[in-house]
């Protein structure tokens, strides 16, 4: 982990010293395309997220929430003859026996 930071801190040292070399001119036009850049990157996924949630398509069904007990799966274990509700008054007959 150690390395890892230490190539990422001599990576960042070795582009600040060369940012710092360039000429003032350059670094203010350097400024200026990477602050158009990202503006229109911006602008273009505002445009892209207001295309795609406009679209009429786009809809959200609203209906009944269905639970779990409403399950096939479910009601084929408890129609079972030797569910756990038999099998426990069972036990409670034979200790009182």
């Amino acid at each position: 982990m150690k390395t890892i930071i230490h190539t990422i801190q001599c990576y960042a040292l070795w582009v600040d010293r060369k940012w710092k070399f360039l000429p003032v001119k350059r670094q203010r036009i350097l400024t200026k395309f990477f602050l158009v850049g990202y503006t229109v990157l911006t602008i273009l996924m505002i445009v892209s997220i207001c295309a795609s949630t406009g679209n009429k398509t786009n809809t959200m069904f609203i209906g009944h929430v269905s639970t779990i007990s409403g399950h096939a799966a479910l009601k084929k274990i408890s129609e079972n003859k030797d569910s756990v509700s038999q099998i426990k008054k069972k036990n409670y007959n034979e200790r009182f026996k």
